[in-house]
């Protein structure tokens, strides 16, 4: 019989009851929005994202099934070291695998902060304000999370680890901050998916935007109508 959660990462969050990093299943019941964005390995991804909304657990995930299954050395970065190893590696990475002995099972080096190891392949988790870290090793997928933050020159040295991979894939997300900086250069060359929601009063389906959906007197989300 086939093993499905070879080939797709939600068969295998259900077989191995994944959980995040506070010991609670994954579901998408209440965040419906990021079933698409847990199924989507396209080569080049950029997100703009609110905070707090699980986007970070489901990239950690995503990425060691994805070296696993596929066989990718992969970089990871957040905007300085500290973040990187401390909020990220510390705070989400070592958290799942405590929660989920399936992932643990897939950690060679489960104690180390600067990689993890996953059969022959490595995630490196770096930050963006050390030249050095970006010149050091060659990668088949870049994560790039909160880049608005992140050294833009950096970020650009990182691509320069793809060249001879592949794969080449390159994942951006962020809170946006200014137009020009960060996601917002690749938001525009993307196909530009919407998460659509449907105003209760009437029933016609937007997309939130700012500030046409914002009423900020009365601090909610209002119909663009």
């Amino acid at each position: 019989m086939t093993d499905l959660s070879v080939h797709s990462i939600h068969a295998w969050i259900t077989k191995h009851f994944i959980k995040n990093e506070r010991g609670e299943p994954i579901e998408f019941r209440n965040h419906l929005f990021l079933y698409d964005i847990y199924s989507d390995f396209s080569q080049k991804i950029v997100c703009y994202k609110a905070a707090q909304v699980g986007f970070t657990t489901a990239a950690i995930l995503k990425l060691f099934w994805a070296i696993k299954h596929r066989k990718m050395d992969a970089i990871y970065t957040m905007p300085t070291q500290s973040d990187a190893y401390g909020v990220l590696v510390k705070g989400k990475v070592n958290r799942l695998l405590a929660e989920n002995p399936i992932l643990k099972s897939y950690v060679k080096d489960s104690n180390a902060i600067e990689q993890k190891t996953i059969g022959s392949n490595i995630v490196y988790f770096m930050g963006t304000f050390t030249e050095q870290e970006a010149l050091a090793v060659t990668s088949d997928w870049n994560i790039y999370d909160e880049e608005d933050r992140s050294d833009q020159t950096i970020i650009q040295q990182y691509a320069s680890r793809l060249q001879h991979s592949k794969f080449r894939w390159e994942h951006h997300f962020s809170n946006p901050s200014v137009e020009g900086n960060g996601v917002s250069r690749y938001w525009p060359l993307s196909d530009q998916k919407h998460w659509f929601i449907k105003c209760h009063a009437c029933q016609k389906e937007q997309y939130l935007m700012w500030p046409e959906s914002i009423d900020t007197e009365r601090q909610c989300y209002q119909c663009k109508d």
